[in-house]
């Protein structure tokens, strides 16, 4: 098992947090996505599943930054940093959540998660 200073467990959750918060960490969920294939829900419950998933990530780095967020010095303020950063993350997780419920089977807008990772409509049932 990989052992940490405190001082190495801050500086890893201010980058996971600002990564997962930038979207670069979203990868993860993508790569996961990917091995569905074309059998990932669309509409309301890939929504669902995506903000689900992003959320578990979310709660992954959060966990860390908390582990070390009593620390005396300046690694302590940085993993409070990386808790504000996650708790961040996890507000607009919830309302992507939310807003995905709200919008029923309509999805996302077409390129909601195009562009950057070229995923075209993804998650509004379209062909891309």
């Amino acid at each position: 098992m990989l052992t940490l200073s405190p001082q190495g467990r801050a500086v890893a959750a201010i980058v996971l947090a600002f990564t997962l918060l930038t979207g670069s960490l979203n990868r993860i969920v993508f790569s996961v996505i990917g091995i569905f294939g074309d059998s990932f829900p669309e509409g309301r419950p890939g929504i669902v599943l995506f903000s689900i998933m992003i959320g578990i990530v979310t709660l992954a780095v959060l966990a860390l930054a908390r582990s070390v967020a009593t620390t005396e010095g300046w690694a302590g303020a940085i993993a409070q940093g990386a808790v504000v950063l996650a708790l961040v993350n996890l507000l607009l997780v919830s309302l992507s959540l939310l807003g995905g419920l709200i919008q029923g089977e309509e999805g996302f807008a077409t390129g909601y998660f195009g562009g950057f990772y070229g995923l075209g409509g993804l998650f509004d049932g379209s062909d891309y």
